[in-house]
């Protein structure tokens, strides 16, 4: 017997191992599709798919991280739970929708709390305008959360501000994303802030070395700005000026809407905040503890401050270290829960096969599904995987707006205006599955009806698709949206 070539050698390593990461996609992907997608990659182009799976086929956020967010989660929950006492805990669900307050606070340790004021603002210039005024008269704290920053045009007059606060002795502290806010960590600003003390922390860092140990493109989506404990803001906008930001794209300006929130919810979402900067590092995790033992006094006052208030909502965190898929599982519960109307928008449509069975089934049982996407959005791969959807969608009678306004990038969800879900989620597997997502769920009719409004404007600046002429298309451009949808597990 003749002695084995190298050659032979590395064909049989490399075999046993495209064979061992095969049988590892079978045995840890949760979804069918994305497993399906992972084996066509490594049977049709072994060595790469093979690369690519050691990457980014898992969402390993990373040992340490997860000790640390559990070691946080526990001092939340020794410290608070013997003094959180003013905080409304009876919020007078219907049936209907306490089943969803109660799968979400099971997965996240968030419950639906009443007492709060709330107010939509969907003018950039006017949200600046109000976090300025907010910032400028912090007392005590002023913390920063998104995944965009871009210090351009009206932002840099709330960095500004931002500057002056920390000045006068107030805390301000900045969380950004490592990559979607790159430049930001690279601009003079970020050491101008800095020098006058002014806390800023790189969520999730990449490294040539890390990206073995943790996938690197899990990233952290949220935006979230909290004032002295108890003003809050949230929702799609990032830390950008639209009139300047990312004009070369052809998609118009970015169109966004944010939640102003006062009550015991915002310290959920301040909780959230200092739990994402903990388990950056050990350092952060003491620091924190410390801190908010400090603080304790204001935190357990902000139940009394907005006790004169019935707004219902609940902070709704997901990511994926999670056990469950909380805003998925959300999300499909309430689609299925509605009885008269949905509406959803979204800047980003790739659903998968229970997503789009629940938009279908229910649109065939009689409720009128209306989805708003942008005419126009900045990812070719996106738009074309979107389009192979709407096929099927509007055969079920799903109505399809283009809004023709920019990019439409609110996302939102109304049902049967009694149950609401708005953040940062998009309707896409990325944020379903991978990325450090924020969503509130909004149980109240003042601020569901406000949200509903917003729908409606979207509404007149938008074409609908005609469900003929759309049938009516070239088999190739068919062939080339399903062609590219076959990606979309991994979009």
């Amino acid at each position: 017997m003749s002695p084995i070539t190298t050659s032979e050698t590395l064909v049989l390593v490399h075999t046993v191992l495209t064979l061992s990461c095969a049988l590892r996609v079978l045995y840890h992907q949760k979804n069918h599709g994305v497993a399906l997608a992972w084996l066509g990659i490594l049977f049709v182009a072994p060595l790469i798919g093979l690369i690519a799976y050691l990457i980014i086929g898992e969402p390993k956020l990373g040992r340490t991280r997860e000790r640390r967010k559990q070691e946080i989660v526990n001092f939340y929950n020794e410290f608070t739970a013997p003094n959180f006492r003013n905080v409304p805990s009876d919020v007078g669900l219907s049936d209907k929708w306490q089943s969803l307050a109660v799968l979400a606070h099971h997965s996240t340790g968030f419950q639906a709390l009443s007492g709060h004021q709330c107010q939509f603002l969907n003018d950039t210039d006017a949200m600046i305008a109000a976090m300025i005024d907010d910032i400028e008269r912090a007392e005590r704290a002023v913390v920063l959360m998104f995944y965009i920053i871009d210090v351009k045009g009206e932002v840099e007059n709330l960095f500004l501000a931002l500057e002056q606060a920390a000045q006068r002795g107030v805390r301000c502290e900045i969380l950004a994303d490592s990559v979607g806010s790159a430049q930001f960590f690279s601009t003079p600003w970020c050491e101008r802030l800095k020098k006058q003390g002014v806390l800023i922390h790189q969520s999730l860092s990449i490294g040539l070395i890390k990206a073995i140990l943790v996938r690197s493109d899990l990233r952290n989506h949220r935006k979230l700005l909290v004032v002295d404990e108890h003003i809050a803001y949230t929702g799609s906008y990032n830390l950008v000026d639209p009139k300047v930001f990312k004009q070369g794209a052809g998609v118009g300006q970015w169109v966004d809407v944010m939640l102003r929130v006062q009550g015991p919810v915002v310290i959920q979402l301040l909780a959230m905040f200092y739990a994402d900067v903990a388990v950056e590092n050990r350092q952060n995790f003491a620091d924190i503890q410390a801190l908010w033992r400090e603080r304790w006094p204001y935190v357990e006052s902000v139940g009394l401050q907005a006790a004169s208030a019935c707004s219902v909502l609940q902070t709704i965190p997901s990511s994926p270290d999670q056990n469950h898929y909380v805003f998925y599982d959300t999300l499909i519960c309430a689609l299925h829960q509605a009885q008269r109307e949905i509406v959803l928008t979204t800047p980003y449509f790739v659903p998968d096969e229970a997503l789009m069975l629940a938009l279908t089934a229910t649109a065939r049982r009689g409720v009128s599904v209306t989805l708003i996407v942008p005419q126009k959005v900045d990812s070719f791969l996106v738009r074309y995987a979107s389009q192979a959807s709407y096929r099927l969608l509007l055969q079920s009678e799903v109505k399809i707006a283009l809004f023709t306004g920019g990019l439409l990038h609110t996302k939102s969800v109304v049902v049967d205006g009694e149950f609401a879900l708005f953040g940062t989620v998009n309707m896409d597997m990325r944020s379903f599955y991978l990325n450090l997502e924020l969503t509130m769920a909004l149980y109240s009719k003042a601020e569901i009806h406000a949200l509903s409004l917003q729908q409606q404007a979207y509404l007149r600046d938008c074409i609908y698709i005609d469900a003929t002429r759309w049938q009516q298309r070239s088999v190739w451009r068919t062939l080339l949206e399903n062609t590219v949808r076959l990606m979309s597990p991994l979009l």
